[in-house]
């Protein structure tokens, strides 16, 4: 049998879901080092500027172009920039988060992140469902570098997404970046060479009593939230809430600080991913309305409803500024305002889009855009300032060839403290 590329006619993320997740409470994955100390002991008695950033990065190997290419560029860009805490999204490979990581050093030496959720026990591609994919992506896209080869199988062999089960998917899609071979052994059954039969699974392994199996749901990139919170200040207490999803596990990550005191949370709600069936009952908007529900009691009960309160993240929803920004989901984004949140950057002379419809990386045509990145604050006492982040263009070097893009198909947003 030929060699299988199909590392790819899986990420066609945009067509098979998965089943829904219970809500639940899970341990997070948080990394400390020691905080870096100041040269002058006066410094904390006199007001500073701090800084807090959001940004989703777009790192979907194989639903994205050169989400390979473009996240070292990423990764270097973000380690530049002067911030104290930092919510990034659509870091669903975990080489990437680490680069990010090693990137900002001690500088930012809290780190928090989702354990990934585990999808499957076994492989579960069958060889009939696979074959077709295969023979597709095996014609269609031969010779393609691994950093390509999920976005050509999306791009070129899309319609035989349909032949494949969510869990063979989210198996397939877990790591893009491995061989052709190694993704194989995992993912497709294996067949008996002597008698061309195929192999009977073997007894799944034991369960991590910590994290469990992801109640028989079938997510893509491994079970990877994709999100991660990164701060320089000390941490007195961290949480995660996990939120009921499909496609992928979505999350909210939660820190507070000692000093400045702050409460910090940070997510990436689920779009509305028009033309996508939905798997099972609902809609794309109900998921993401029962995340906002479950999102908003977890903030209260971590502050109370008292204290500095910073939301930062991808909310997939926001408000309809006219002429140029288009509301999505603005009720459900009002219900988060609702709440006591102030929108720092609305204040801005111009707010402009920050999904944005001329953005190279999301196609790059018509004008406008939605406003769905957020940097919301409650009870602060003290002047905010918003504004638009890794917004320049990028120019990056794919197969020996220069190209012009941007770091991700969404603009980042800082907000600014004079505390």
């Amino acid at each position: 049998m030929a060699s299988l590329r199909v590392p790819v006619a899986m990420l066609i993320l945009a067509v098979a879901a998965c089943q829904g997740s219970a809500l639940r409470m899970r341990s997070v994955i948080a990394e400390s080092r020691p905080a870096p100390t100041r040269d002058d002991p006066q410094a904390e008695a006199h007001p500073r500027t701090f800084r807090l950033a959001t940004f989703n990065a777009g790192l979907a190997v194989g639903a994205l172009e050169h989400a390979a290419e473009r996240a070292p560029a990423v990764v270097q860009a973000l380690a530049r920039e002067p911030l104290d805490v930092l919510c990034v999204q659509e870091f669903w490979h975990e080489s990437h988060w680490r680069d990010l990581v090693d990137a900002m050093g001690d500088r930012m030496s809290q780190r928090l992140r989702p354990p990934a959720v585990e999808s499957h026990a076994g492989p579960p591609c069958k060889r009939r469902e696979i074959k077709r994919a295969e023979a597709c992506v095996n014609q269609l896209c031969a010779g393609v570098p691994n950093t390509e080869l999920a976005f050509c199988a999306m791009r070129r062999c899309a319609k035989f997404a349909l032949d494949l089960s969510s869990e063979c998917m989210g198996c397939l899609s877990r790591d893009p970046l491995r061989g052709a071979a190694e993704i194989f052994a995992e993912c497709v059954e294996p067949m008996n060479s002597a008698s061309g039969t195929v192999k009977k699974k073997s007894d799944p392994p034991a369960g991590n009593a910590l994290e469990p199996s992801g109640d028989g749901a079938s997510y893509y990139y491994g079970g990877s939230s994709g999100i991660g919170l990164l701060i320089g200040p000390s941490i007195v207490d961290a949480g995660l809430l996990r939120l009921p999803s499909t496609m992928h596990p979505r999350a909210v990550l939660y820190a507070k600080l000692g000093s400045p005191e702050l409460h910090v949370f940070c997510t990436h709600l689920t779009p509305v991913l028009r033309g996508v069936p939905y798997a099972g009952s609902g809609s794309w908007e109900a998921e993401q309305s029962r995340q906002i529900d479950a999102m908003l009691e977890f903030i209260e009960l971590k502050t109370k409803n008292k204290g500095r309160t910073i939301l930062l993240g991808d909310l997939n929803t926001g408000p309809d500024l006219p002429p140029s920004i288009k509301g999505r989901l603005p009720r459900h984004y009002a219900r988060v305002m609702e709440r006591g949140f102030s929108n720092a950057y609305l204040a801005a002379p111009e707010p402009r889009c920050t999904y944005c419809y001329d953005n190279p990386v999301s196609g790059g045509s018509g004008g406008g855009g939605i406003l769905i990145d957020h940097v919301l604050t409650r009870g602060l006492d003290v002047e905010v300032r918003a504004r638009r982040l890794l917004d320049d263009p990028l120019s990056i070097v794919v197969r020996g060839r220069r190209v012009s893009t941007a770091y991700s198909d969404h603009y980042g947003l800082v907000l600014e403290l004079d505390l």
